[in-house]
């Protein structure tokens, strides 16, 4: 019937048209019939998208999110970002929003306050205010011997700080309470309530204070939480290529800590009246078989950060948490980890560390 029709069309073109019209058809008849692999293969990957489109209308709102973010990944781009500032706010809909108000009884999971102390834990390395948890087989000498070099850095022009998040949708409690919501999973996709928004902070206030710093906001775990780490590294070699500039590289995370039976615990203490999540630095060690030349550097780097921020705010750190974790920090000098808080923290404690962090950090790189 189709058929017909076009003939009857036809009928009804010049001559000349009618040669065009049947030129056109015959090389997409052609072309089906050469290029049928690659036709399948490209309406595919359309079905699929537009299976996923469609399943969108069924599901929970926030789930074109969800698409938009696997489709737009930023660890399967070519190319990163001239300079990366950060998103201050966000209309993005969470993967699992934590509900504050009208919390059943039978929902509510207990939050405990503790502030660590170094007194608190087992084999303790001192380096002026700085405390250092030594998980490695060296011993406190060696840890000491290696700390009398002092912490060295030549800050070029350019980017010189690249903070980003290996696990960015880690969130906290949105205020200070003795309780939490079980049925929250404590993380979320939107920006300004995950790692994203401390990390802001963070860089914010380095720029701020003088240190030209940059944010990548990469959400590396998420859709999928496993192989966060390999996402992760793949990011932070595009910039430090990119940007060789770049001497310091944070991975800022929050910590998760919870007793058997379910209490979370919220590392905290108090700063200027205000509290304020407690910080806690994760240097790495080799333990001769990770390939990281740089974990001395690391080391030292970690117990200055750590002196100078004991020195200011006594009570804000809890020890460095030295051990055999690569964590990616191979790839640079002055690689660590810093975990802000926990779970059981609000974000405006976590903020307020972040800052309290930048401007800390922000001094020692300036007398460098």
């Amino acid at each position: 019937m189709k058929i017909l029709k076009t003939k009857v069309k036809l009928r009804n073109l010049k001559w000349r048209h009618r040669l065009t019209a049947l030129f056109c058809v015959t090389t997409l008849a052609l072309g089906a019939f050469w290029c049928t692999p690659v036709l399948a293969k490209g309406l595919s990957a359309l079905v699929d998208k537009i299976a996923l489109s469609s399943a969108m209308f069924a599901l929970p709102s926030g789930t074109l999110y969800v698409a938009e973010t696997y489709y737009n990944r930023e660890d399967i781009k070519d190319d990163i970002p001239e300079i990366v500032t950060p998103p201050t706010t966000s209309s993005d809909t969470p993967i699992s929003a934590p509900v504050y108000d009208n919390v059943p009884v039978d929902r509510r999971g207990k939050i405990e306050e503790i502030t660590y102390l170094s007194s608190m834990s087992n084999n303790i390395v001192t380096f002026k205010n700085a405390s250092i948890r030594n998980d490695t087989k060296y011993s406190a000498e060696k840890v000491e011997k290696i700390l009398e070099t002092e912490f060295e850095i030549t800050l070029d022009e350019g980017p010189q700080v690249l903070i980003m998040h290996t696990h960015t949708t880690e969130s906290y409690e949105l205020s200070d309470r003795s309780y939490f919501d079980t049925d929250s999973t404590s993380r979320t996709t939107e920006n300004n309530k995950n790692m994203a928004r401390i990390g802001a902070i963070l860089n914010e206030t380095l720029r701020e204070n003088g240190i030209f710093s940059i944010q990548d906001t990469t959400q590396h775990d998420f859709p999928s939480y496993n192989g966060s780490y390999d996402r992760s590294r793949e990011t932070v070699k595009k910039y430090l290529e990119k940007y060789p500039s770049i001497k310091i590289v944070l991975d800022i995370h929050r910590d998760a800590i919870e007793r058997d039976d379910g209490t979370r615990i919220k590392p905290v203490t108090v700063i200027n009246g205000k509290k304020a999540a407690q910080l806690m630095i994760i240097s790495g060690c080799d333990d001769g078989e990770m390939n990281m030349p740089n974990w001395k550097e690391n080391l030292r780097f970690s117990a200055a950060l750590q002196n100078a921020l004991e020195t200011k705010y006594p009570t804000l750190m809890r020890p460095v948490m030295f051990c055999y974790r690569k964590y990616n920090q191979d790839l640079t000098t002055g690689s660590i980890l810093i975990e802000v808080g926990g779970h059981g923290n609000s974000i405006e404690e976590a903020q307020y560390s972040a800052k309290l962090l930048g401007e800390t950090l922000a001094e020692l790189l300036n007398k460098k």
